[in-house]
């Protein structure tokens, strides 16, 4: 092998050793959620395949904020079950000091798409197991197991439960 080969060949095995710190997006399952806190432990659904070959398989992630959509003027949450599906997102910086409000985040943090610096977007399933809910006729809504608000987009909408249908 030539000189430049090997150069090339050692920053490549360089990259992708480092690639192996560096987290982006997994999907995972709730394990536990306390919903005053809105913090979660959630297990990823994946494993990984280090450099070597070998497989790893991720711990569950304590802490964990899940991102409810919202602002300062409504909120939409609601609960977690252990087994809900979750995309994890990871932080391109460390996000601790910022979650407790004590600090601001640094732009050159170590911890830089670590899996300790993750918050959990609900609703990441697989095609198999999407949760079946009461929606029949609605083409957007919003539903639990034993309710249903929806709405068509000729201006109809629906309230209903498992024993009775309102509509307007």
């Amino acid at each position: 092998m030539s000189t430049e080969a090997e150069v090339i060949q050692s920053m490549e095995t360089w990259l992708q050793a480092r690639m192996e710190d560096v987290h982006t997006m997994l999907p995972g399952k709730v394990q536990s959620y306390n919903q005053e806190t809105r913090l979660a432990t959630v297990k990823p659904s994946v494993s990984f395949r280090s450099l070597h070959g070998d497989i790893i398989d991720i711990p569950p992630i304590d802490s964990v904020p899940v991102v409810w959509p919202g602002s300062t003027d409504f909120s939409l949450h609601g609960t977690l079950e252990a087994g809900s599906g979750v995309m994890l997102v990871f932080s391109e910086s460390g996000i601790g000091g910022w979650l407790r409000g004590s600090q601001d985040m640094e732009a050159d943090d170590e911890t830089r798409f670590s899996l300790h610096d993750a918050v959990a977007v609900p609703g990441l399933w697989p095609v198999s197991r999407v949760p079946e809910h009461l929606f029949r006729t609605a083409q957007w809504g919003m539903a639990s197991k034993d309710l249903e608000i929806g709405g068509t987009e000729d201006g109809k909408a629906s309230i209903a439960n498992t024993t009775t249908t309102l509509k307007a």
